[in-house]
């Protein structure tokens, strides 16, 4: 597997800061390998639930606002 960190937005780096590949955010998140893949590209148009926000800053240890505010500097 291809692995291009520069590639990634914030909630991808969150992600990575966190300890965590991909594979095994999106089995503790509840969602797919591609939609993960598809919400942390730079410039991800594509949404998610606040739900799925809460997990994720559950599951990186950041806040909400993190995740969510990575979404406005992302686009």
């Amino acid at each position: 597997m291809r692995k291009i960190k520069n590639e990634l937005n914030h909630i991808g780096k969150l992600r990575i800061s966190a300890g965590y590949e991909r594979k095994d955010a999106a089995i503790e998140l509840g969602c797919t390998i591609q939609f993960l893949c598809q919400i942390e590209k730079i410039n991800s148009e594509k949404g998610f639930s606040s739900e799925l926000a809460i997990k994720m800053a559950n599951l990186y240890k950041c806040t909400t606002d993190e995740v969510l505010l990575s979404r406005k500097r992302a686009g």
